[in-house]
């Protein structure tokens, strides 16, 4: 009468039929330690919160410097004649009819977005544990397509004010078209810092997924078929046995395992 099998024996033969844990779920060091914040990471983060409040209370000068980005791309879309450059103003197609000044105002400057991002960033670097260089790097991904997107748009008002004049070209473009685009550009830029910022380093070392069920690991080794002198499975003849020859006219079959033909 056979015993019931242990539950030691029930979980080494679960444990032999199920897959590693390691090859479905990705990588997670939860008890590894965290790192210690450091001094660089502190004074990164309340320079960003420094620039935020900068922008926010004197963005002169960035006006000045997203004038001077936008004023060869608006020249680009408006013919490349009469461009020109005052301050915060860019001056396209001076000279002719369709002369006109766009002004990089408080209310179109990329700063008021540049805000939360460098609020959210500086946050980032000084309460959480993510490396300061992905924290830059995020900073530098989201801020520059903030500047892209925001110098794109000027050039686009530029060129409807261009070819279809202040109403509806400057009107549509600077009102509907120009407020959607600077959206979708904020939105995409901080999800762009989001994912640069959140981003598994150990993307390339985690076991490929191909389909296929794994094979148990290296380190379980099943007694029956590489132990010495262990319990032999009960599925298949014997070995001895499977080198009998079949009875025929000229063979003799032994009638003990000694391998002695009867007499």
């Amino acid at each position: 009468m056979s015993s019931a099998p242990s539950s030691e024996q029930i979980s080494d033969e679960t444990h032999r039929r199920l897959p590693p844990l390691n090859h479905i779920l990705p990588v997670w060091e939860s008890n590894q330690p965290m790192r210690p914040r450091s001094s660089p990471q502190l004074v990164a983060g309340v320079a960003m919160f420094a620039a935020a409040m900068w922008l926010a209370f004197e963005d002169v000068t960035f006006r000045r410097f997203e004038a001077i980005l936008a004023t060869p791309i608006t020249g680009l879309f408006t013919g490349g004649r009469g461009i020109a450059r005052s301050d915060d103003v860019v001056f396209f197609a001076l000279g002719t009819r369709r002369a006109f000044g766009l002004q990089i105002t408080n209310e179109c400057t990329s700063a008021l977005l540049l805000i939360p991002l460098l609020v959210m960033m500086g946050a980032f670097t000084i309460f959480s544990r993510v490396p300061l260089r992905r924290d830059l790097l995020a900073l530098a991904a989201g801020g520059l397509l903030m500047m892209v997107v925001n110098v794109l748009r000027v050039a686009g008002i530029g060129f409807s004010t261009y070819h279809w004049g202040m109403d509806p070209g400057y009107k549509y473009s600077h009102v509907f078209v120009g407020s959607a685009f600077s959206l979708i550009g904020f939105v995409g830029a901080m999800l762009l810092a989001l994912w640069v910022l959140v981003r598994t380093e150990r993307m390339n070392q985690s076991p490929a997924l191909d389909g296929s069920a794994p094979g148990p690991p290296a380190d379980i080794v099943e007694p029956s078929k590489t132990a010495p002198g262990s319990h032999r499975a009960k599925s298949g003849p014997h070995p001895a046995a499977r080198r009998r020859p079949r009875p025929g006219p000229d063979a003799v079959v032994p009638d003990d395992p000694d391998g002695r033909a009867s007499e």
